[in-house]
């Protein structure tokens, strides 16, 4: 028994081999084959089922002339192209030798539109086996791409994440970097302010002992005589010079 063949399905769970053979003793031939290489097969009976089967979890698919008569190449195509992006099955034709019976303007628009390979019967066990061990490397190849594929995706998207994560941050990050910088520059305008009001309240204040201190004297001067208006006068810029003071307590 061939491990390489042997090795190759039992990786999937899935039929490995679909076979279109309408040929009873074609169909019994070929599945008797992979069964004996270890290998799983589907043997269809109809177009219908052999469309149905080629998805991207077959591995590859042989099908005889007859198989050809039985269904349509814009039917084949049609299904073919309903593949993912990385898969191209490898698709095995078993011709007769009579090339009175061959239609090779058909096998041409056949290769066309897939993954064809085509073997001309009658074949011996080996050069069918090498075509299968080939078809099964092509695939299991693609089906390494679609796992790369697959890995890649999910790296792009966690590191879509991760970037939006930390966009997220810097945004944030800025943000408070920006109010922090809002707020120092508050706190310069409001430093500058109290500097301002500083100023002005000691330079009103010295101009406020000047007056309180001429209306001390005043009242010396005038304490002997008795004089309501001047009495009245003198209160009243006690007062002003008492109100500027707790003005200037508060600037």
């Amino acid at each position: 028994m061939n491990s390489d063949l042997h090795d190759a399905p039992a990786i999937r769970s899935a039929p490995s081999v679909v076979v279109f053979a309408p040929a009873a003793g074609d169909g019994a031939s070929l599945r008797a084959l992979l069964e004996e290489e270890g290998l799983e097969s589907e043997l269809c009976c109809d177009a219908a089922c052999f469309y149905a089967s080629l998805d991207e979890h077959s591995w590859c698919a042989i099908v005889t002339e007859e198989g050809l008569d039985a269904c349509s190449l814009e039917g084949l195509d049609t299904t073919l192209k309903r593949q993912p992006a990385w898969s191209d099955l490898p698709l095995l034709t078993l011709a007769g030798h009579d090339r009175a019976t061959v239609d090779n303007n058909r096998f041409a628009r056949l290769a066309r539109i897939g993954n064809v390979t085509l073997i001309e019967r009658p074949t011996s066990r080996e050069i069918l086996l090498m075509s299968v061990r080939s078809a099964l490397r092509t695939r299991r190849l693609q089906f390494a791409m679609r796992d790369n594929w697959q890995a890649l995706e999910q790296h792009a998207g966690e590191l879509e994440l991760a970037v939006r994560d930390r966009t997220a941050k810097l945004e944030r990050e800025i943000g408070e970097r920006r109010r922090v910088e809002q707020a120092l520059e508050e706190a310069r305008r409001l430093e500058s302010l109290g500097r301002l009001t500083g100023g002005v309240a000691h330079d009103f204040n010295n101009l406020l002992q000047v007056i309180s201190g001429s209306e001390t004297l005043l009242r010396i001067i005038f304490q002997k005589e008795s004089n309501p208006r001047v009495e009245r006068a003198l209160d009243n810029i006690r007062r002003a010079s008492g109100h500027g003071a707790a003005l200037t307590q508060q600037l």
